[in-house]
């Protein structure tokens, strides 16, 4: 099985100068592109966690950075340009570049994919992503909040497949590292061909913009995959059982730690759920998060991370 990373370089000046051609949104936050070492702390949890992974695929439009050895047989760097017809280039829009990464050449079917600043946490059998051959798909059980995060394009998928199949599916993405079947992909993107049409030009994100999370509707809508949907619950009864069980029985409940920086390191809970070792955990950068937090996220990642992997030079 192999996996794919979304990657940006956001210290390529090039890359930088050849954007401001295009951007409209002046006020971006730089958070978005800042780099704290993410990819490398990912490369270093594969190769301690998961080194079955026969191939890591690369997707970027900008330089690699200048510790990557690049002559590693095991990565592949794919530009936009191998995956994207150039009238879609230069694009800077994930939902776009995402729909694409089925056309990576000598992709296996069965693959995982992620952003850079997702981890794996503790050793993860392939079986934890696929079973018999089936991929495993994490989802969990609520309702879409438009106004968070990317909420609109998920509730946008939601509306797709019930339009096409007459089923609400009220899941929504765990946000952590999710595993795809490239042929399921490519059937979904010929079955909503026209929405596909209209939206691959958005070369930033727009309001119309499809989450790749239409792609695992359509995996569980045609039976091509296993689901498993955790709940989700604001009761206070439910969060502490759920909290309880995670740091009590860490191999079955501790899967995933998903959370902001600025959230993370006010959670003495959290912390000791990350020590606890999750199967995946995700510490996004936001615009509240400050210089400190990210000079903790940095000690704290080369604590947990510290041995170089095969990927550096």
């Amino acid at each position: 099985m192999d996996i794919v990373i979304l990657y940006v370089n956001s210290n390529d000046t090039d890359w930088v100068e050849e954007r401001k051609k295009y951007v409209v949104d002046t006020k971006e936050n730089a958070c978005r592109f800042r780099d704290n070492n993410e990819l490398k702390f990912l490369l270093r949890s594969i190769d301690k966690y998961a080194p079955w992974i026969e191939n890591v695929f690369i997707v970027s439009n900008s330089k690699m950075p200048d510790w990557l050895d690049t002559g590693n047989e095991k990565l592949h760097i794919i530009r936009h340009e191998d995956i994207m017809p150039r009238e879609m280039l230069p694009c800077y829009n994930s939902q776009v570049i995402e729909s694409n990464i089925c056309n990576i050449p000598g992709l296996s079917d069965v693959f995982i994919y992620t952003n850079d600043d997702m981890f794996f946490g503790r050793a993860v059998s392939k079986d934890f992503f696929e079973k018999d051959g089936i991929p495993v798909v994490r989802m969990i059980g609520a309702k879409v909040d438009p106004n968070k995060g990317r909420g609109y394009t998920v509730l946008t998928a939601q509306k797709l497949i019930e339009q096409k199949y007459g089923r609400h599916l009220e899941l929504i993405p765990t946000h952590g590292i999710d595993v795809y079947s490239k042929e399921y992909m490519k059937k979904c993107k010929e079955e909503f061909a026209a929405e596909y049409e209209e939206v691959r030009f958005n070369r930033f994100r727009k309001e119309n913009d499809i989450s790749r999370v239409l792609f695992h509707y359509y995996m569980i809508i045609n039976d091509a995959c296993i689901l498993k949907a955790y709940k989700r619950s604001s009761s206070l009864g439910f969060r502490l059982s759920n909290t309880v069980k995670k740091l009590i029985l860490p191999s079955k409940y501790n899967d995933y730690v998903v959370d902001s920086m600025e959230n993370f390191f006010a959670s003495p809970i959290e912390k000791l759920l990350l020590w606890r070792g999750p199967k995946m955990l995700c510490l996004n950068d936001s615009e509240g998060t400050t210089e400190e937090q990210l000079h903790k996220y940095a000690v704290l990642m080369n604590k947990k991370y510290k041995k170089k992997s095969s990927y550096e030079k």
